[in-house]
């Protein structure tokens, strides 16, 4: 990697099951499509959207729409 120069990596498997325990709006950074140095913010659940705990609704009412 250059001097200066970085990437912008979106949660990994592990981080994005421990941040789904505080819900669904959640705020995580990921890399503007196209551009890999340019940080931007969605939900989790934009990040999860078929998230497999919503298969039991009454686990996670605050992720089913």
């Amino acid at each position: 990697m250059e001097e200066g120069h970085f990437i912008v990596l979106s949660p990994c498997g592990v981080c994005r099951e421990r941040l789904a325990g505080h819900g669904p709006d959640v705020q995580v950074a990921v890399a503007t499509p196209g551009e890999p140095s340019t940080l931007q913010w969605i939900s989790l659940r934009e990040a999860l959207p078929h998230y497999w705990l919503t298969a039991l609704p009454e686990e996670v009412s605050d992720w089913v729409a």
